[in-house]
């Protein structure tokens, strides 16, 4: 096709070897998160590696990550997991998949839940460890988004922190 002609020529113009080219395609389902939210396993204004700060927004993360939204922050103690210090946020409206349109739409959140904690305390305790479990893995501080469908945490992404 066009593409792998474009390809070839674009990798022959660099030097390079097609044939050495090993190439991976991830599909990853798009999750219809009622909870979602990024998580740093080093505090990430302060650069505290004592510190793990957890952000989470109703809704998709996308509003989260543009910064439409203000999130819920969670800050606790790495070594105990104590929570240190929480902000929450009130949060009028989330982001969710528009399955009628392949898209995203905004809707109102439920009043009572405006102003309630986005992560009960499992919750928060799950996506704590589990970003211990990255940390180590990787052996460094960690940029984490995850999010929650139907009740399930899935990690979506795990990038090093830059501070």
């Amino acid at each position: 096709s066009g593409h792998s002609e474009k390809i070839h020529n674009y990798c022959e113009s660099k030097g390079i070897d097609v044939k050495q080219i090993r190439l991976s395609l991830i599909v990853q389902k798009m999750l219809d998160a009622e909870k979602a939210g990024v998580c740093f396993t080093k505090h990430p204004v302060t650069g505290d590696e004592n510190q793990i700060v957890i952000e989470a927004a109703y809704g998709l993360g996308e509003a989260l990550v543009s910064g439409t939204i203000t999130p819920d922050t969670y800050i606790l103690e790495k070594a105990s997991g104590k929570l240190v210090e929480d902000y929450i946020s009130e949060q009028n409206e989330k982001l969710v998949l528009d399955t009628a349109n392949t898209g995203t739409k905004s809707v109102n959140v439920a009043p009572e839940l405006r102003d309630a904690r986005k992560l009960s305390k499992n919750q928060l305790k799950e996506v704590f460890e589990v970003s211990l479990k990255i940390e180590s893995h990787y052996g460094m501080p960690m940029d984490i988004e995850w999010a929650y469908e139907n009740g399930k945490l899935f990690i979506l992404q795990a990038r090093p922190v830059t501070v």
